[in-house]
């Protein structure tokens, strides 16, 4: 949790000028009492503690719509990554007593009118989108001048506040890994989706490419989505087509739950993991016990990129903290080594 001190170097006042505007003891300019509260905000001091008074002024950011495709928001043993992300949100709003309203779509595509007349009918409000890249919906919003944040998705004008996970440099460093087991010839499973899982399997192609490795186009399975049964079909075909695995020792998921269905249909052919094939997923979010053995993953920071959409909504209402530019801000993610990577001798 920040301190008085951590506040104050950042805002660039005393620690005392902190103090006073938190507890209200003390007259302080109003666009410097709004710039301490905003960032108190932001580095989660538990403003919601305060006097009713300043609890009532202490952030600029008091609405939140969440807008995402109406199957992100269902409650999944395969939807974990969009609900770890939401929940966070959920956390964090209410700890800065902000009011998150979910604006789910029918369909897949999210209605632009309707979003629009929301926003512009709150103050003091902000637009949160997951993994929505549709042109007409990102120029629309850009269009109310509501501030708005893009996780998990590209903005190719480059007018919206964007948070990702570090797709990119992940996936390559899942692939190392491997590499450095002595893995060579290695399965890619992604699916057709947004550009951050194409950035996934950029890392892919760029980690073999570094390593010396050329890459094989019929090592990367392309399936229509991410689904456990989907991966676990896709691999069971392969499978057939190819007994001799040609030449495969590892599985790169570009999801753990790609993950769920390789070792299903692993299983059925009675190739262990991973004495026989390795395994690597990425975003760390499944259950420990819900494969037989652990998974070596790529740990996402979900509750992070929450937090940055939020600190990225308030800088857009706070004119002392905005940067007047468009940002993009990309967070790292870190491997997490478990059970399911086998290192394979000198001559493999």
């Amino acid at each position: 949790m920040a301190t008085l001190k951590d506040i104050a170097e950042c805002a660039g006042v005393s620690i005392s000028t902190v103090s006073r505007v938190l507890n209200g003891t003390a007259p302080i300019s109003a666009k410097v009492k709004q710039q301490i509260l905003a960032i108190a905000a932001e580095q989660g001091y538990p403003l919601h503690k305060l006097a009713k008074p300043v609890e009532e002024a202490l952030d600029p950011l008091r609405h939140v719509l969440l807008a995402a495709p109406r199957n992100l928001m269902l409650e999944s043993d395969y939807n974990l990554v969009s609900l770890s992300l939401i929940n966070a949100l959920k956390t964090l709003c209410a700890q800065r007593n902000i009011r998150l309203r979910p604006f789910p779509s029918e369909h897949e595509a999210m209605m632009e009118d309707q979003l629009i007349t929301s926003l512009q009918s709150v103050r003091q409000s902000g637009i949160v989108i997951v993994n929505d890249e549709r042109i007409p919906l990102l120029q629309a919003v850009v269009k109310s001048g509501v501030p708005a944040v893009l996780i998990n998705g590209e903005d190719p004008a480059m007018c919206l506040n964007r948070v990702t996970p570090a797709n990119y440099s992940a996936a390559a460093c899942a692939v190392r890994h491997l590499i450095e087991h002595g893995h060579r010839r290695i399965l890619h499973l992604t699916w057709s989706s947004c550009t951050t899982i194409k950035q996934r399997e950029r890392g892919y192609r760029d980690a073999l490419l570094e390593a010396g490795i050329a890459v094989d186009e019929s090592l990367i399975l392309s399936l229509p989505d991410f689904h456990p049964l989907t991966a676990r079909d896709a691999m069971l075909s392969w499978l057939s087509a190819h007994p001799d695995c040609l030449g495969v020792t590892a599985v790169f998921c570009a999801a753990d739950n790609q993950a769920v269905g390789v070792v299903d249909a692993l299983a059925q052919r009675g190739i262990r993991v991973p004495d026989d094939m390795s395994l690597v997923g990425m975003d760390n979010i499944l259950p420990l016990d819900m494969l037989p053995v652990s998974l070596t993953t790529v740990h996402l920071p979900f509750d992070a990129v929450a937090r940055a959409a939020l600190q990225l909504l308030t800088q857009q209402l706070v004119p002392a903290q905005s940067l007047g530019v468009t940002q993009h801000v990309e967070l790292a993610g870190h491997l997490v080594v478990r059970e399911s990577v086998k290192r394979l001798n000198a001559l493999a």
